[in-house]
């Protein structure tokens, strides 16, 4: 429970720094979503006069479904989505949850195929890039410039704008929600041939109360803190944050495998690892991956699976790995017989006191 209190303050450490996001005049509520696709079925026959002719309809299907909730005026957003018909358009015998997606901290992070991973929001970027067009016309203005408004519609009872982005697409918005996204097959002339899909609210709930956990679920909780550290926000740890921290000391740091460390190498450039494996059958020798940034927060080096026997030293700033001890090196790995980090010309290593296993 300590540690899961202290992860909790090390990302809310993060998210006030983030600047509030707030696309949607409603502060908070869910919409539930159907996805109809459409089939192309064509028919051909001979008419009287022995000619080929054809006759061509879209037979629709419920492919999807989304239940998509939202606080803090769209600040914060989680949706589920499932499959409930396979690419035939045959119902499955139960629907399938075949993505979440947590919106957070400025980040979008989703879980698919039980592998949790994480992009940049871009939405989010991009209105607060285009701060003045955003505050004034919405988020929608900002990602479609060119959208025009075409009349009224309502959906799931509530009225909202309907726009023509393009041949290709139509949504409706209902206070910067979006209730309908139409997407239509086109000819070579751009001129609408029918429906691809059409993704429609079917229910609408407002003013919902979230318990402290909803925007916080499991899948997220264990996405180690490696993954949600960049060069800005370690350099905010090791200036504002000592509580979060357990700095090495001459005794070095004993390590766990999952455990997330930040450092300022003896180049005096930070940066981050996390400990993937302890190898008992190979002497506990250390599999890491890491990455080192420069001053301008690109990366200086960086490795997905990198290995240190017990005993070697190792430089973070470009990857050396040596059996002796060289100028400049910033730990050494005592594998045995307590998995301890040693040390070495680096200015600091500090453990993630929420990573700590």
């Amino acid at each position: 429970m300590k540690n899961g209190i202290l992860f909790l303050a090390f990302l809310l450490s993060f998210s006030a720094t983030a600047q509030p996001f707030h696309p949607y005049q409603v502060k908070s509520g869910h919409i539930r979503y159907q996805t109809t696709r459409f089939i192309l079925h064509t028919e051909m026959h001979t008419d009287s006069d022995g000619k080929m002719v054809g006759k061509a309809e879209q037979i629709p299907y419920l492919s999807r479904t989304r239940d998509y909730y939202w606080d803090d005026y769209g600040n914060v957003a989680r949706d589920m989505i499932y499959k409930v018909s396979d690419g035939s358009g045959k119902p499955l015998p139960e629907k399938k949850k075949i993505l979440e997606r947590l919106w957070r901290d400025g980040r979008m992070y989703y879980l698919k195929n039980g592998k949790v991973a994480f992009d940049p929001d871009h939405l989010r970027d991009e209105c607060l890039a285009s701060k003045p067009l955003f505050k004034k016309a919405g988020w929608f203005a900002v990602l479609y410039p060119h959208a025009k408004a075409v009349g009224q519609e309502k959906v799931a009872g509530k009225t909202g704008t309907r726009y023509t982005v393009d041949a290709f697409s139509e949504y409706v918005l209902w206070k910067g929600l979006v209730l309908r996204d139409v997407s239509y097959y086109t000819n070579g002339a751009g001129e609408r041939k029918g429906k691809q899909w059409d993704k429609k609210a079917m229910k609408v709930q407002i003013g919902i109360e979230f318990n402290s956990g909803f925007f916080y679920p499991l899948w997220y909780q264990q996405f180690t803190p490696y993954y949600l550290l960049d060069a800005g926000r370690i350099t905010g740890l090791l200036k504002g944050n000592p509580d979060l921290l357990q700095q090495a000391g001459n005794y070095g740091l004993i390590l766990r495998q999952g455990e997330t460390v930040i450092y300022v190498t003896s180049g005096k450039r930070i940066g981050k690892l996390s400990v993937l494996a302890i190898d008992p059958k190979n002497n506990n020798r250390l599999v890491l991956k890491y990455v080192t940034y420069n001053r301008d927060g690109s990366q200086k080096s960086s490795e997905d699976q990198f290995v240190v026997d017990n005993g070697f030293y190792c430089d973070l700033d470009t990857g050396k790995v040596s059996a002796m001890p060289f100028p400049d090196h910033d730990f050494q790995w005592k594998g045995e017989p307590f998995s301890i980090l040693q040390q070495g010309k680096t200015l600091g290593f500090y453990l993630i006191k929420s990573s700590k296993k």
